[in-house]
């Protein structure tokens, strides 16, 4: 929350350990695997998920003990590799060749269904911050891909679930702050999908929504808009 004179951090993702640290960019199973830790705990590798069955007991040894020593595996709270958990968690994409094709292919993906059903979550408020808790959410795709539910729908869900997500903290803040103006960028608002359902729930909330229009929302704008 900001504006001309500075601004603070008002609400963030629940964090979790990016294992391998940047390989898990290139590998997004590694986030699914960061975020059934959170959800699940040690029991992850009990979860029946076809692509699970392809981590043989040495690397299921391995990445255990880089989740809960934190071995190389800073913390983060990225909305692009919830992005990357989600579309390996339900066997879309273990590993990509370029930034962001996994979220893309969810996006597509998602596009394929129009159910309107969202997955349970959490926003817990602490000192003046709100913290987006999905651990909830994580259980239940497990337990839709563990059914063989269609991909398509838990993908459009997802979606759905991060824009009910993103305006119910817009909407606590407001409460707490009385702001009423909401700027949408950053990389993860490339996503029309994503950027659409966050907008509508904002505007319907009686926020007013600002978008990018003449600069892309990622930090390729910012050095645009940093020219002389």
């Amino acid at each position: 929350m900001g504006g001309y004179g500075g601004f603070r951090r008002a609400g963030h993702l629940r964090q979790v350990p990016l294992p391998g640290g940047d390989a898990a960019v290139r590998e997004p199973f590694r986030m699914a695997l960061a975020h059934l830790h959170d959800a699940f705990g040690a029991g992850l590798f009990d979860l029946a998920l076809p692509w699970l069955a392809g981590i043989g007991a040495a690397e299921r040894s391995l990445y255990l003990s880089m989740l809960e020593r934190r071995i190389n595996s800073p913390l983060t709270s990225s909305c692009g590799r919830l992005f990357d958990a989600v579309a390996a968690l339900i066997g879309l994409r273990e590993r990509v060749s370029y930034e962001g094709q996994a979220a893309i292919e969810l996006e597509a993906l998602a596009e394929e269904s129009d159910t309107r059903e969202i997955y349970p979550f959490a926003v817990v408020r602490r000192n003046g911050s709100a913290t987006v808790d999905f651990r909830m959410m994580i259980r239940s795709v497990a337990e839709d891909a563990a059914a063989g539910r269609s991909g398509g729908e838990m993908a459009r869900a997802f979606h759905g679930t991060v824009a009910a997500a993103a305006a119910e903290v817009c909407g606590q803040i407001r409460a707490a702050e009385g702001v009423h103006r909401v700027v949408l960028s950053g990389g993860v608002f490339q996503n029309r999908l994503l950027t659409e359902g966050v907008h509508q729930a904002l505007t319907e909330s009686g926020f007013t929504v600002f978008t990018h229009r003449l600069v892309p929302p990622t930090t390729a704008g910012w050095r645009w808009g940093r020219r002389p």
